[in-house]
């Protein structure tokens, strides 16, 4: 267990060949000398590190994400409503009765699904945001009065609301949040900068509300809200004609939220 150091690289060469120990060398030693071998676990790295990160961190974030209690979510959704309410989220200037009807049909639709978290509806002023809404892992689902401004219907709204309800009980943000945090301790390992996990829990509302979910996350959600939609006899046509006028309006200057991260509107 002891450790020899020599400036003198000359003299303990001639010292191993005095003992006939300057052609033994062991296998690490052999690896190490070998540019292929390291190239090509080098190589085995990088290949390694990507699956792990597009295969291994989504597992352990889904996993993560319904062993988080409840409360945890409660706990991001506050810090992340402060964080966008400082400047990116304004007070709505709809009427308190568009909100409170809102909130009454999702009401029904909770009980007729027999859910066991109550969704709470905010509309909020954006000029940031744009046509926009966004689901936080508490429950919160918060619509701008850029998009209801779209709306033709309180339909289309209820349309809207049962795509973000599928990003709840799928768990979308909270697998955002450990997705974030998994990869933000494997930099941590690599690089030693603990700033990187505090800046990504810090960054997470704003990224869900600007950048939306990952495309396979919106289409499961999709696929959520049709079948919402189905069981409770609404007419699923009002969840197309709103993509619809959202695409419409994209064709102009500026992206809407909503479609950012969303697949392609035909499919």
């Amino acid at each position: 267990g002891a450790q020899f150091e020599s400036a003198d690289n000359d003299a303990v060469d001639d010292l191993l060949a005095h003992h006939g120990l300057s052609g033994k060398t062991t296998l690490i030693h052999r690896l190490e000398d070998s540019p292929a071998l390291a190239f090509l676990f080098l190589l085995l790295t990088v290949v390694a590190a990507i699956v792990f990160v597009r295969s291994g961190v989504p597992y352990l974030a889904e996993r993560a994400a319904y062993a988080m209690p409840q409360e945890l979510s409660r706990e991001i959704s506050m810090h992340a409503l402060q964080t966008l309410e400082r400047g990116i989220l304004m007070p709505t200037e709809m009427p308190p009765r568009a909100q409170e009807r809102l909130q009454h049909r999702v009401d029904e639709l909770v009980a007729a699904e027999g859910l066991e978290y109550r969704p709470r509806i905010l509309l909020r002023r954006s000029d940031a945001l744009g046509a926009n809404a966004f689901a936080l892992p508490g429950g919160e689902i918060v619509i701008t009065d850029a998009l209801i401004g779209l709306m033709s219907s309180e339909d289309e709204a209820m349309a809207v609301i049962a795509h973000e309800m599928g990003h709840i009980a799928h768990r979308h943000g909270l697998r955002q949040v450990a997705s974030r945090s998994i990869l933000g301790l494997l930099i941590f390992a690599a690089t030693s900068d603990f700033n990187m996990i505090v800046q990504s829990a810090t960054a997470f509302p704003l990224l869900v509300a600007v950048n939306g979910y990952s495309r396979v996350h919106e289409a499961e959600a999709d696929a959520h809200a049709v079948a919402m939609m189905q069981r409770n006899g609404m007419d699923v046509r009002h969840f197309r004609e709103i993509l619809r006028r959202l695409e419409h309006e994209r064709q102009g200057a500026n992206v809407p939220g909503f479609l950012k991260t969303h697949p392609d509107t035909e499919e």
